[in-house]
């Protein structure tokens, strides 16, 4: 997942290919970078201070119009709100070329997939509404603190975060968890922790060229991380 610009809010019904993430500043000025207006300056002054916040909202509707495992037709919804805080902290504390990211995050709601379109009985490898997985709870989901070196080639990340960030990653541009995210995760997620579900991890990558890099990475692997205590 990318880290976190600006504020904004964004609101989906991505099985109708319908999305709307109005920007703003004064409030809902289409010319603004921040849907929330810009606070008088307050916004521009802070980023400019290297301190950027965001705020998200993603809501996914599914419906089983036909087939499936229960034909009875009917909706689901699921949620996510996302709460993070991005630091440049080169420009923060004079640390050259290092940043910190702080994502908190929390799901809520259902999935059509799980008593609609597969039998409960068996269950199923994805999901119609891809924020749903991983429980209907708050999650520490990154903190991490990243650090170049040697005019940038060298690029140490180390804290909280899931391998799917910078391993397997895949956009996430539908709602159907199978187009959605890193693939891994979705398969062998006993194993592999995407988004929302972080944890203690070290990253190194070293840039060859511009466009060519190599990276090895360290994971913890604890079962508790999927617990929604």
């Amino acid at each position: 997942m990318p880290a976190f610009p600006n504020l904004r809010l964004c609101a989906a019904l991505l099985p109708f290919g319908l999305i709307n993430c109005a920007q703003a500043a004064p409030a809902f000025d289409a010319e603004s970078p921040w849907m929330l207006g810009d606070f008088g300056g307050a916004r521009t002054a802070l980023s400019q201070q290297g301190y950027d916040f965001k705020f998200d909202y993603t809501g996914e509707m599914g419906s089983n119009l036909h087939g499936g495992s229960d034909h009875d037709r009917t909706a689901r919804y699921s949620d996510q709100f996302g709460l993070g805080t991005h630091l440049d902290l080169q420009k923060i504390l004079g640390w050259h070329d290092a940043e910190f990211q702080l994502t908190v995050t929390e799901r809520s709601g259902n999935n059509i997939t799980n008593d609609r379109v597969n039998d409960p009985r068996v269950g199923g490898f994805t999901s119609s509404q891809e924020v749903w997985g991983r429980g209907q709870t708050w999650r520490l989901t990154q903190m991490w603190y990243q650090q170049k070196f040697f005019d940038q080639k060298l690029d140490i990340k180390a804290g909280r975060f899931g391998e799917g960030e910078d391993f397997n990653s895949f956009p996430c541009d539908f709602q159907n968890l199978a187009f959605c995210g890193s693939q891994v995760g979705n398969w062998v997620g006993s194993i592999w922790y995407n988004w929302p579900v972080s944890q203690w991890a070290l990253r190194v990558k070293y840039h060859l060229t511009p466009e060519l890099y190599a990276q090895v990475g360290a994971y913890e692997q604890n079962p508790s991380n999927l617990d929604r205590g």
